[in-house]
């Protein structure tokens, strides 16, 4: 027996299946707006949308072993992450970036989240010392030179 679309739970995907390509425009255009990139996944942690902006300090860090670890961990935790209705999570990135997660809901019930980040926030102003310290890799040099690229 089908069940009625009154019963039916509502997806991300549901609602931005129709409109993909515009929704995908409109991130993209706040991204380079802004030059924060935006990425949306529904609730279960699918990607929908990727917008991105800057990734030069990712590759640099991506290209370290230990670093390399513990951003797979962060991603991880920031991709999982869906907040309560009405709240915003913000999560600090080891390098002294920070993202900031919002919930996407449908009458108070979660249906995803987007991801604006990473960013500078505002009380920073060079790469973080436990970045520099996590390995005698890390040229603070270069970590600064890509960290001051972003916003």
């Amino acid at each position: 027996m089908t069940d009625s679309i009154l019963q039916k739970e509502l997806t991300l995907d549901d609602v931005i299946d129709k409109d993909l390509s515009l929704f995908k425009e409109v991130c993209q255009s706040y991204c380079d707006l802004y030059k924060v990139s935006v990425k949306v996944f529904n609730k279960v942690g699918k990607k929908l949308v990727e917008s991105n902006a800057r990734a030069d300090l990712c590759r640099y860090v991506f290209s370290i072993q230990p670093c390399k670890v513990a951003c797979t961990q962060l991603v991880t935790e920031i991709k999982q992450a869906i907040p309560e209705f009405g709240t915003i999570e913000t999560k600090q990135c080891f390098t002294g970036l920070e993202y900031r997660i919002a919930p996407i809901s449908y009458e108070t019930d979660p249906i995803g989240s987007v991801i604006f980040g990473p960013f500078i926030p505002s009380n920073s102003g060079n790469v973080a010392q436990r970045f520099l310290d996590m390995s005698d890799e890390v040229s603070e040099e270069r970590a600064n030179r890509y960290f001051q690229r972003y916003r």
